[in-house]
């Protein structure tokens, strides 16, 4: 088990009553790993496998306007196998969360004003949204579109931020998808201020094997 620094309120910070960061919504200030849980009743022995769910989770106080979704990505599992269940909880260390923790990021939340000083990826990228399974790595996936955050899928350890060797052409969006067949991975981006989207091919190599862009009559957030 590992502490994080925990939230401390203020009374000048305006979110001391902000309902996403307390109560069934406080943020949870460890990352633990927890083996030989235990288990009421009887978990079958031939059931093996993992539930994995990835969300929002400050690690800093925030001391600006803060959105639900700002928080920074935490990743919790959940792993059975032979009748014994462990649990692990890791934050997704991406280079925004890196910078942060450092008080050296450039950008701040959805509630803040846009800043362009490193367009086109003007807020932070928290890679809390969505996570798949791809090349036998985790990815974690932000909602706005920003760099996947690969991560062992037994330790949770964050391994690197990915970009496919150099060839990803932007970002890439949660709700992207694994084909269970090909091992493929099928993603989409969107732009917030230019009038297209784009979507692409990964194969289960990691290489980059299709991408294109798609015209709209304006900015699109799906």
């Amino acid at each position: 088990m590992s502490a994080v620094k925990p939230l401390h309120e203020s009374s000048s910070n305006p979110n001391n009553k902000n309902p996403y960061l307390h109560g069934l919504y406080a943020p949870v200030g460890e990352e633990s790993t927890c083996v030989e849980l235990k288990v009421t009743g009887e978990i079958p022995t031939d059931l093996c496998g993992s539930y994995l769910r990835n969300g929002p989770n400050p690690l800093q106080t925030p001391v600006g306007m803060h959105h639900w979704f700002d928080g920074d990505g935490m990743m919790h599992g959940v792993y059975l196998e032979n009748g014994k269940a462990e649990y692990r909880n890791r934050y997704v260390k991406s280079e925004d969360f890196i910078d942060d923790s450092n008080g050296q990021c450039l950008v701040g939340g959805v509630m803040e004003p846009a800043t362009m000083k490193r367009e086109p990826k003007v807020y932070k990228d928290t890679a809390n949204t969505d996570v798949i399974l791809h090349n036998g790595e985790l990815m974690a996936l932000w909602y706005i579109s920003g760099n996947p955050v690969r991560l062992d899928p037994r330790t949770l350890d964050t391994l690197r931020e990915e970009n496919f060797g150099g060839t990803l052409p932007r970002h890439v969006s949660a709700h992207s998808k694994t084909d269970p067949r090909t091992g493929e991975f099928l993603f989409f981006d969107y732009a917030l201020y230019e009038p297209w989207m784009s979507c692409g091919v990964v194969n289960s190599d990691n290489e980059l094997t299709g991408f294109q862009t798609v015209e709209l009559p304006g900015p699109r957030l799906p």
